[in-house]
């Protein structure tokens, strides 16, 4: 059985996801990429974590508690192909999806749709120059698994009450790529 998981750590190309499977390996979320339960994981690439600043790897494993709250954001616990995500966008749906947190619950935000993370706050997803997750790219292809799907991303999701700076203060020796 090919799970999430066993994609994550094997894919080599045209992405790498080195950096995004330790992480997840530290905060034992593995589990529930490699159980029974479909899924769908947006994934940062090991680019995307590149362009945080130096050592941002590092920085994030010295929090697992804010960690996972960050990796749970990526989750969302549905089985949500690209071509499920366009028909969803591009029917506005008021029904597609919809969470107990949403100020609008099943209504229409314009061109976009409400997505529920394992974190308890939603994505938000837009088509407007392509595919994209809180104004983040979708990039191609998707990786499929046996219990999911992975869409890579262009750049790690930030939750609302998160941020880089959530993980400590840079240090004066490192800097942006």
């Amino acid at each position: 059985m090919q799970t999430i998981q066993s994609v994550l750590e094997g894919q080599t190309w045209p992405r790498t996801f080195t950096s995004l499977d330790t992480a997840i390996r530290a905060v034992g979320l593995e589990y529930t990429l490699e159980g029974g339960k479909p899924v769908t994981l947006f994934a940062p690439d090991d680019e995307a974590f590149n362009d945080l600043h130096y050592g941002a790897i590092f920085d994030l494993l010295k929090d697992i508690t804010l960690l996972r709250r960050l990796l749970e954001y990526h989750i969302v616990p549905l089985l949500l192909t690209r071509a499920t995500l366009m028909q969803m966008v591009s029917s506005f749906s008021p029904k597609a999806v919809s969470t107990p947190q949403s100020s609008q619950q099943g209504q229409e935000r314009g061109q976009s749709v409400e997505l529920p993370t394992l974190s308890g706050h939603v994505l938000l997803l837009t088509f407007s120059d392509g595919l994209r997750v809180q104004g983040t790219k979708v990039l191609e292809p998707e990786l499929k698994a046996d219990n999911g799907v992975i869409h890579p991303l262009e750049r790690v999701l930030w939750p609302p009450d998160l941020t880089e700076a959530s993980f400590g203060e840079r240090s004066p020796l490192s800097f942006r790529r």
